[in-house]
């Protein structure tokens, strides 16, 4: 921990073989990956590599089942080297592009909480503060009441005075609904 009570760790006096992430946890490194492989092994999933690109990078399931029923003549590689190359170099990324697709999102699903009486009871008085953000270059009315910490936030397709004054008003009427009083 620094001094100003920020965690850090100092990579100077880390081994430059070995890179290390806060909490002790271990980046996997190629090098580190090939331990346990001999020289005759790393060297034959390095070929498998190869023949897998030279094949037009076939999926690991199917390069496996190529091998497995002798569809590739002389194929100097089996399937233990295929396995060891995902082991030591991790998934294949050609063979991966184009091949992964994208699903679908879940919908968000909003769900309204009601607040307490006892903050409407406290804070019948509201103090706003507005401002204009802008999100990729989109701007955005944004209040913020100081003691509720309610943040609202509405797309302002035109910046003209009037309807900023609108969306100040509907900013406004967000509390008055809640039958609390902004007075500034």
């Amino acid at each position: 921990m620094s001094r100003k009570g920020l965690y850090h760790y100092n990579m100077e006096r880390c081994d430059h073989h070995t890179a290390l992430v806060t909490n002790d946890h271990k980046v996997q490194t190629v090098k580190n990956n090939m331990e346990g492989y001999t020289a005759r092994d790393v060297q034959r999933v390095k070929i498998a590599r190869e023949v897998m690109a030279l094949m037009g990078f076939p999926s690991e399931q199917d390069m496996i089942q190529m091998v497995r029923r002798g569809m590739v003549s002389k194929c100097p590689i089996s399937v233990a080297d295929i396995r060891a190359a995902r082991d030591i170099f991790g998934p294949d990324v050609a063979s991966l592009k184009g091949k992964t697709v994208r699903h679908r999102s879940p919908a968000v699903q909003l769900d309204f909480v009601e607040a307490p009486d006892e903050i409407y009871d406290r804070n019948r008085d509201v103090v706003l503060e507005l401002d204009i953000m802008k999100v990729n270059g989109l701007p955005f009315l944004v209040s913020v009441s100081l003691r509720i910490d309610l943040v609202t936030a509405e797309f302002m397709p035109s910046m003209t005075i009037p309807k900023l004054r609108a969306g100040v008003e509907r900013a406004i009427r967000v509390y008055q609904n809640k039958g609390l009083y902004v007075s500034h």
